[in-house]
C-alpha cells in the first residue's frame, strides 16, 4: 500500500513539473525579444559580361524584434526557407560601397522573409558595409595537371600511358582572377603494383573561395594494364628514305625479324604492317660503310625490342 502511494506521488510530481515547464515556456515565449539571425546574402542584377572580383559575405547578421515563439521558429526554420537579403548590383560600374543599414531602409523589398515570420527588422549588425568590385567576365580553357603516379606490378605494363578526360576545364569569372590560373591540379593519386585496368574519377582542386565557375570539377582517368608477353614479328620490310637524285640504294636482306615484348592483348593484334624498319640514306650513308642497323618504329603497347635479326643490313648502290 505504501509503495502504491509513493508511486502515485512521484507521478503527480512529474506531471506537475511538466505542466510548470509548459506554462513557463508559453509565458516566456510570449514576451517580445530582440534577436540576431544570420540571413543569406545574394547578389542580383549581375549581367553575363560582368563578374565579381572579390567574394561578398555569404550571410548578414540582422537584428529582429518579435515574440519568443516566433524567434525560436525562425531560428530553426530560416535555414530551410527561402529567406534572403538581396544586393542589387545592376547599377555598379566597377567599384561601389554598400552601407547595408541605409540600403535596406531604402529597399525594404530586398529583405525577403516567409509570411508567417511575424518579425520586425531592426538593423544590420554585421557587416555594416559591403564592397562590390566588378570586372569584365571572361571564359577560358585551363589545362588540367593531373597529380598521378601509377606503377604497374612486375610483369605488367600500362599500354598507351595513362589517359584522362577532359584535358582542360572552362573557367568563368573576372578577367583578373582567370588570368592568374595557369593550370588546375587534381587531388594526388599514387597507386603501385597495379595489375587491373584503371577506370576512376579524380576530383580537381578548385578555389571555392573565389567567385569563379567551372565547367567540371573532376576528370575521368583510364589506364590499360596488361601482362607482358613476347612475340616474334617476321618479314618487316626495310624502307630507305631521303634518297638523293641519282642514287638507287637497296637493302640486303630487304626485311628483318623482331622479337618484341609488350602487352599480351596488344601483341595478339600486331603484324609486320604495324612496324617500320627505316634507313635514312641522306643522314647515315657513307661510302666507307656497308652495314647499318635500321631504325625501328614500334606501335603503342610495345615495351621493348628484345632482338633484331639480322641486327645489321647491307646497303648497296645500283646503277
Amino acid at each position: 500500500m505504501a509503495k502504491r502511494t509513493h508511486r502515485s506521488n512521484l507521478q503527480a510530481i512529474i506531471v506537475s513539473v511538466i505542466v510548470a515547464i509548459f506554462l513557463w515556456f508559453f509565458v516566456v515565449t510570449d514576451v517580445v525579444y530582440f534577436y540576431d539571425i544570420d540571413v543569406p546574402l545574394k547578389v542580383i542584377g549581375l549581367t553575363k559580361n560582368k563578374a565579381l572580383v572579390k567574394p561578398i559575405p555569404e550571410t548578414v547578421k540582422m537584428r529582429f524584434r518579435g515574440k519568443g515563439q516566433v524567434l525560436i521558429w525562425a531560428y530553426f526554420t530560416m535555414p530551410m526557407s527561402e529567406s534572403s537579403v538581396f544586393l542589387d548590383v545592376s547599377k555598379v560600374h566597377r567599384l561601389q560601397e554598400f552601407h547595408l543599414n541605409t540600403y535596406f531602409e531604402q529597399h525594404p523589398d530586398l529583405l525577403v522573409l516567409p509570411r508567417d515570420f511575424d518579425l520586425d527588422f531592426i538593423n544590420v549588425v554585421s557587416p555594416e558595409t559591403v564592397w562590390v568590385h566588378l570586372e569584365e567576365s571572361i571564359t577560358r580553357k585551363i589545362p588540367v595537371a593531373p597529380q598521378l603516379d601509377l606503377q604497374a606490378a612486375p610483369g605488367y605494363m600500362i599500354v598507351g600511358g595513362v589517359r584522362y578526360t577532359p584535358d582542360s576545364i572552362e573557367v568563368t569569372g573576372a578577367e583578373t582572377l582567370v588570368d592568374q590560373i595557369r593550370d588546375l591540379k587534381t587531388a594526388p593519386l599514387e597507386l603501385t603494383d597495379v595489375v587491373n585496368d584503371i577506370f576512376m574519377d579524380l576530383p580537381v582542386k578548385l578555389d571555392i573561395h573565389q567567385p569563379l565557375s567551372y565547367s567540371d570539377n573532376k576528370i575521368h582517368v583510364t589506364a590499360d594494364v596488361q601482362s607482358i608477353g613476347t612475340r616474334q614479328i617476321e618479314e618487316i620490310p626495310i624502307r630507305i628514305t631521303n634518297v638523293p637524285a641519282g642514287f638507287r640504294p637497296v637493302a640486303i636482306p630487304d626485311h628483318v625479324t623482331l622479337t618484341v615484348e609488350g602487352g599480351q592483348d596488344v601483341l595478339l593484334t600486331l603484324g609486320p604492317e604495324h612496324f617500320r624498319a627505316i634507313f635514312d640514306f641522306e643522314a647515315n650513308w657513307s661510302p666507307d660503310v656497308r652495314r647499318y642497323q635500321p631504325e625501328i618504329e614500334t606501335p603503342h603497347g610495345i615495351q621493348r625490342i628484345s632482338s633484331i635479326y639480322p641486327d645489321k643490313v647491307e646497303i648497296i648502290l645500283r646503277q
